[in-house]
Order: C-alpha cells, then sequence, then structure tokens
C-alpha cells in the first residue's frame, strides 16, 4: 500500500512541477540569494562530477529490476550488490548504489514544495521533511537539515575535490553531498538526488 501511494504521489509532483514550469512559477528563497558566486563554483562542480558518471556505470550498469519489493528493513544495508541490480530500476540503482550525479534540473523534486516527506528510494526510509526543503537555484532538491538518524555523512575526495558525501543510514544509499552555505538555522545545504528520493505527502486533517 505504501508502494502504491509513493506512485501516486510521483504522477502528483510530476503534474505539478509541469504546471510550475509552464507558468514560470519557481519558488525562489530569498535567504538563498546571497554567497551566489559560490554556490555557482559548487554546481560546477557538481557538473563535473555528472560527467564523470561513465566511470563509475563501468562496474555498476546490468541489467535491473523494479522497487515493488523493497521495504523499510534495517538489513537492507546488507543486501549484496546484484541484488540492488535486480531490485531497482537503472537510473535509481546508478545513483544510489553507484554514486552518480542526475543532470541539473532533470529531477522530479527539484521545484516541488509540497508539504510531506522525503523517503529514501532504496529502502523508504524517512530522511528529510519539506519544511527543510528550500530553493538553491543549483538544479537539485536542497534541504537545510535532515532528520539526523537517518543520514550520515563521509568524507569524499573523488574527481579531484574534498567533499562531504551523504548516505541513507539505514542502506548505505549514495543520496548527495552537503555544504556549507546553506540558509539559517543551519548554514548548511545537503543537495540530494531526487532520483534517490520518494515523496510521501503530508496526511490531510480529517474533515471531523
Amino acid at each position: 500500500q505504501l508502494n502504491r501511494s509513493l506512485t501516486f504521489s510521483k504522477v502528483a509532483v510530476a503534474l505539478a512541477a509541469f504546471a510550475n514550469r509552464r507558468n514560470g512559477h519557481f519558488a525562489r528563497s530569498t535567504s538563498c540569494n546571497y554567497r551566489s558566486f559560490e554556490k555557482r563554483t559548487l554546481c560546477v562542480m557538481a557538473l563535473i562530477n555528472n560527467n564523470n558518471n561513465n566511470n563509475n556505470n563501468a562496474n555498476c550498469s546490468s541489467s535491473s529490476g523494479n522497487s515493488s519489493d523493497k521495504t523499510n528493513d534495517k538489513k537492507l544495508g546488507q543486501r549484496t550488490n546484484a541484488e540492488w541490480k535486480a531490485l531497482l530500476p537503472l537510473d535509481v540503482y546508478l545513483v544510489t548504489r553507484c554514486g552518480n550525479t542526475e543532470p541539473p534540473y532533470s529531477g522530479l523534486y527539484t521545484d516541488f514544495f509540497a508539504p510531506g516527506v522525503y523517503l529514501c528510494a532504496c529502502c523508504n526510509e524517512a530522511l528529510f521533511s519539506s519544511d527543510a526543503k528550500f530553493s538553491s537555484a543549483c538544479g537539485w532538491p536542497a534541504f537545510f537539515d535532515c532528520r539526523d538518524s537517518s543520514v550520515k555523512r563521509k568524507a569524499d575526495s573523488s574527481h579531484g575535490m574534498q567533499r562531504v558525501e551523504v548516505l541513507c543510514a539505514n542502506c548505505d544509499a549514495h543520496l548527495g553531498h552537503v555544504f556549507p552555505d546553506g540558509p539559517p538555522p543551519t548554514g548548511e545545504r545537503y543537495c540530494i538526488n531526487s532520483l534517490a528520493l520518494e515523496f510521501q505527502p503530508a496526511k490531510k486533517p480529517d474533515a471531523s
């Protein structure tokens, strides 16, 4: 039932994102307009990383399955690479298990701001709240905070850069990177791939 609701929510997100782009209504946070040069520099770094995705694909590309069998299982981190390949769609697998980066502005959740919770695309672990989402104008979903127990950090020196990678603490899925240029109160920007996320809409209050 959870996976079915997530499928419906993805359709709703896609329609909302299309409507926003069509009408030119892009949410912009005034608190994110500072340090624009630094942000653009970080975006260029992300694009460089994206251009190196083919190097990661060499060991990761394979036939892939679907995510219909995934559950919030605390043992998911113990899955083998072959099991993940069979379980996940290929684009999700390449991002979450191989560390690839989706192209900027291609993600479903980049310009989406509905209330709800963002889950791990691999194991459905709750990672980010919509209350912490903001527009960084960099091409990927951005959050200034996360659920501490669900997200872990790891030093990343790939592609000649020094960055901090963020992963799902439950299944070790690659989510993106965190940078020290976000808005208050944390001053951090979690730059996350849409393909690493599933959106769960907030429940509407009972009419009674």
